[in-house]
């Protein structure tokens, strides 16, 4: 059967279980997350878990070593009966089945295969006398996406899939693709000086003209709508229409995909095909390098760098979501392509700094954070790297480490997350100055109480946040600090974590 072939990424989830205490087969891996990641202190409830980009452990024991330190694997081949087997296992446990299937819809829109025909390998050329985009892979036919033949047979490959998971007795309470080919406006493409010869050849392009009418290729603004609108189509027919067939209930996300133009400003004309798709859950992203931003060598401006950058990607979706959506951003770790950047010491942020963009991501809307590390838990920093702080940790402990130390310290707030009203979406200061503005808060709060998270990556200072019509001081240190807030203004810190 051919869905056995299909890539799928498995997320599971479920509340804190017992220690491993058997060695697993994938010894140092498994060595490195019992060594570095300590179990969680609180349940997780109904919270999803973090997503990692990464295999399905090869045991069972393995696999609860990750679900008792609230990490769920993604990643796996789905073509034997041991992985279903296991997933029904996850799923007796009162796990919730999260999938991710790499493949569908990207693929049907990739450049055919030079040596053979295949019929999931469609392209997305315009028609001449437009340019092909082996000119500039800006040259995407958003035409093409609404009248590829593949489409139906991608839609067809979809319900077969969906299908076997449900004759196996496994209901996936979301599934999320990676569909990233076809038009697509973003990573600097949604800028003027790429967008306008874009858009140049699509307006020569006689199935963009016949489709779209000549007068609707000749501003970027229409041609961003035009794009976005061709990727929501592709990604419902081709997926969320005959995921929904067999799992209504089923909540659906494409990675970086998120509801852009609810927040479109006019020099950023990105098109992710959210609006009009049918998915519901949002996840912008934000990757990292070694030096990131001109951190240089200096961990506390790195710390301020990820946290400035993170909330202001991220603080504009979270602010446009609508009740129904889930919020889930993705922070991914990217090794410098020329290594040069750990060779001259420039740093990462820290294990706590990233545990501080974790906080306050899930106060301001997060549900989870989803991971993306190269490699596994096994793999190293190749020696041309050089040394630098936590190298000995390899890729997938660097970043892991700090975001599962947020999420935990956070999950002890659960239920007031899950009632509570986000306070602030907001975000100031220059990510390049450690001054009294390096500083953030964040917040929730019901009519009983408030929760607030301070920090700064500058001087200690007493800042002013207004909550329940007062305008109450609160200290901005280093590490940051969480304090409960009463409706009378009075301010109380927090007890820290276990």
């Amino acid at each position: 059967m051919r869905t056995i072939l299909t890539f799928i990424y498995i997320t599971a989830i479920a509340a804190v279980g017992g220690e491993i205490t058997e060695s697993a087969p994938d010894q140092k891996g498994f060595q490195r997350l019992v060594k570095y990641i300590p179990r969680l202190h609180y349940p997780r409830k109904d919270r999803w878990p973090i997503l990692s980009w990464d295999r399905l452990p090869k045991s069972d024991r393995e696999m609860q070593a990750w679900i008792d330190r609230g990490i769920c694997p993604l990643g796996l081949i789905f073509r034997s009966k041991n992985d279903i087997a296991r997933l029904k296992q996850i799923q007796k446990n009162q796990v919730p089945l999260v999938l991710l299937s790499q493949g569908i819809l990207q693929r049907i829109f990739k450049d055919p295969p030079e040596s053979r025909k295949n019929k999931f390998m469609q392209g997305c050329d315009h028609l001449p006398p437009a340019l092909p985009r082996k000119k500039s892979k800006d040259f995407n036919c958003p035409a093409f996406m609404y009248e590829n033949p593949a489409l139906k047979l991608e839609a067809a490959q979809v319900t077969r899939l969906c299908n076997f998971l449900k004759q196996n007795g496994l209901n996936p309470e979301a599934l999320f693709i990676d569909f990233e080919t076809g038009a697509y406006l973003r990573n600097g493409a949604e800028k003027p000086k790429r967008l306008d010869p874009a858009m140049r050849e699509a307006a020569k392009c006689p199935r963009c003209i016949k489709r779209f009418d000549q007068e609707n290729l000749n501003t970027m603004e229409k041609y961003s709508d035009i794009v976005n609108q061709a990727r929501a189509y592709a990604t419902k027919k081709g997926f969320v229409e005959p995921v929904r067939k067999i799992f209504p209930e089923c909540v659906i996300g494409n990675f970086y995909s998120w509801p852009v133009k609810r927040t479109q400003k006019p020099d950023n004309y990105a098109a992710y095909g959210y609006e009009g798709s049918g998915m519901n859950v949002a996840q912008p992203r934000q990757y990292i390098t070694a030096g990131w931003r001109g951190c240089g060598n200096n961990e506390k401006l790195a710390d301020w760098v990820a946290l400035h950058d993170c909330l202001k990607t991220f603080s504009p979706c979270a602010k446009v979501l609508k009740q129904n959506e889930i919020f889930t951003p993705w922070i991914g770790l990217v090794p410098s392509r020329n290594h040069i950047r750990e060779k001259q010491g420039k740093v990462y942020p820290t294990v706590e700094g990233l545990a501080e963009v974790t906080r306050h991501m899930m106060l301001r809307k997060a549900e989870t954070i989803c991971v993306f590390n190269p490699g596994g838990l096994d793999k190293d920093f190749p020696d041309s790297y050089g040394d630098f702080p936590r190298k000995n940790r390899g890729p997938w402990i660097l970043f892991m480490e700090g975001i599962q130390r947020g999420y935990d310290d956070m999950l002890r707030f659960h239920d007031l997350l899950r009632k509570g009203k986000v306070m602030n979406l907001e975000q100031s200061g220059d990510f390049r100055k450690l001054d009294k503005n390096a500083s953030a808060w964040s917040g929730v709060k019901t009519d009983k109480v408030a929760l607030v998270r301070t920090v700064t990556y500058g001087p200690p200072h007493t800042g002013i946040i207004e909550v329940f019509n007062h305008k109450v001081k609160v200290p901005f240190t280093c590490p940051g600090k969480f304090y409960w807030i009463t409706p009378a203004g009075k301010v109380i810190p927090v007890a820290q974590n276990k």
